[in-house]
């Protein structure tokens, strides 16, 4: 009895086992397309990786897994639920009740150990998708692992069975940091030059002040800059913020001008791309450790001139399937 007792217990241990071990490629893009934590992803990333992540704070992990996992499969506003068949359906988007979005798994090469899958994010009725993401997988003892998975056009690829791969996210999480400091400084720009068209001496401000009649998004930039500028440049309180940028705001040639700065708080770790934009609306930029300056490139889309070289040269392409 207790030999029967012991076969009957490892019979469920290898069942449910069995069940965690997602068996295809699609269950892995399942599991990665409803996962909500770290130990959902488990079991569908190489072991490398995963030693990797239990080291970092969970709070960071949960960054990482939002924003080069998860964050591929759906927008904001959008949420996915299971559709039918092969679809994974999102539901609607909250600003526009009128629109649904769905993801499409419309590519699939398996040969062996290894397979390759494109998930695109398509509204409903169109057959072209505005972004697509390719995964790479390998087979380890009978489970599908995901070890690359890049956005085409958009981001490098990412080998999650390189050493430190990690450190490559960092970078690119630095990135994302000056492309939101681009956005802030632009919005202020707008702000700025709303203040001049109404001020009775057609000069901007001394000192920069949100205007009232601005989209929520603009005010809540704005709001932040302001506080940001009200700030030491070294000071690390709580009333600065946690942003890794820093911002300033001058007036140039009697207020007929104006320049605007964003300097990572602290050079290296928060970030190495300075920004600089003035009042003819030219964004410039430098990654050494000081303010951009009239003389520096323009930035250029993306912030081509001063992004990390990977994103200058490795965004993801399309295998050919």
């Amino acid at each position: 009895m207790r030999n029967f007792t012991t076969f009957l217990l490892l019979l469920l241990l290898s069942a449910t086992a069995t069940a965690k071990t997602a068996r295809t490629p699609r269950e892995v893009v399942q599991r990665i397309a409803f996962a909500r934590d770290f130990e959902d992803l488990e079991d569908v990333l190489p072991k490398s990786a995963v030693a990797e992540l239990r080291t970092l704070d969970s709070d960071v992990r949960r960054l990482f897994l939002g924003r080069m996992l998860l964050g591929r499969f759906f927008s904001v506003g959008l949420r996915l639920k299971r559709g039918e068949g092969d679809t994974l359906v999102l539901a609607q988007d909250r600003q526009k009740p009128e629109l649904r979005y769905e993801a499409r798994l419309d590519k699939e090469v398996v040969s062996g150990g290894e397979a390759v899958l494109r998930v695109g994010i398509c509204e409903l009725g169109v057959a072209e998708c505005y972004t697509r993401t390719v995964l790479w997988m390998t087979n380890e003892g009978g489970a599908w692992k995901l070890v690359e998975a890049t956005t085409v056009g958009h981001r490098p690829t990412f080998k999650l069975d390189e050493p430190n791969f990690f450190g490559r996210f960092e970078v690119e999480m630095q990135y994302a940091a000056a492309m939101e400091a681009r956005q802030a400084l632009e919005s202020a720009a707008n702000t700025l030059e709303k203040l001049r068209e109404e001020s009775a001496d057609g000069r901007f401000p001394e000192h920069f002040t949100p205007h009232p009649d601005t989209s929520e998004n603009e005010k809540q930039l704005d709001a932040a800059m302001k506080q940001a500028m009200e700030c030491a440049p070294n000071e690390n309180s709580a009333v600065c913020g946690e942003g890794p940028y820093r911002f300033s705001y001058r007036v140039r040639e009697n207020g007929h001008a104006f320049e605007l700065h964003a300097r990572p708080r602290n050079h290296g770790s928060d970030g190495r791309i300075s920004l600089r934009l003035d009042w003819s609306g030219a964004v410039r930029c430098t990654i050494e450790n000081r303010e951009a300056t009239a003389e520096d490139p323009e930035a250029g889309t993306n912030l081509v001139a001063c992004a990390p070289e990977e994103f200058k040269t490795c965004a993801g392409v399309e295998p050919a399937w």
